[in-house]
């Protein structure tokens, strides 16, 4: 038996687009990834924070530096598999022989970083794998200029390119907008999208 929460899949995001409190929700298009490594952040702000998220190519991507050192950065999707928590608010832990997971903060699924698989210890306290549930991408530095650079894997159905993870089903949750105006309190809105949907101003929401 799994000693964290029963993993169940999450419920799947709409294809296109749903109204939550009267405003419409639309997920971007999948943009299709240049196979290229894309300039993310500054390596002195990757050292300084421990990791930072942000979009790029479409996508919701987290890169952490681990205890300060080069050699141990790991780029990942942002958002947990399970039921779309920020991982990038989350603790990294060991867990057994892994040493590099981070722990979602919502539901405490564990993820490592260096693969993508999600992790549970049995009733023995034996480090066990549910494959690989995370998408994570490519990551490398230039510590002469400073940069750290991400190449994007993705999966996009339409065109059969990659295999489908799991988190796939979020990855982009952060960059949904609303579209259409209507009053609406942030406690309305379903929590696993609170954090990733842009309000609108009073000025907008009278319109």
């Amino acid at each position: 038996p799994m000693s964290d929460a029963t993993d169940k899949p999450p419920p799947l995001r709409p294809k296109v687009k749903v109204t939550v409190s009267g405003f419409t929700i639309e997920k971007p298009k999948v943009i299709k990834p240049s196979g290229e490594f894309t300039e993310f952040c500054s390596l002195s702000k990757l050292k300084s924070l421990g990791c930072v998220r942000s979009p790029i190519e479409g996508r919701d991507i987290t890169v952490w530096m681990i205890n300060g050192n080069n050699k141990q950065i790991y780029a990942m999707d942002s958002v947990c598999y399970h039921a779309g928590g920020p991982l990038d608010e989350g603790n990294i832990e060991e867990l057994g022989n892994r040493k590099c997971v981070v722990v979602c903060p919502w539901h405490r699924y564990k993820i490592d970083l260096e693969n993508g698989e999600g992790l549970y210890s049995d009733s023995n306290g034996v480090t066990c794998s549910k494959g690989i549930k995370q998408r994570t991408h490519q990551v490398k530095v230039n510590s002469e200029s400073d940069k750290v650079f991400v190449k994007v894997d993705c999966y996009i159905e339409e065109d059969k390119v990659g295999e489908k993870i799991a988190s796939d089903d979020y990855a982009y949750s952060n960059l949904w907008k609303i579209s259409k105006s209507s009053k609406v309190q942030k406690s309305e809105i379903p929590m696993h999208s609170s954090r990733s949907i842009q309000y609108p101003d009073e000025q907008q929401q009278e319109k």
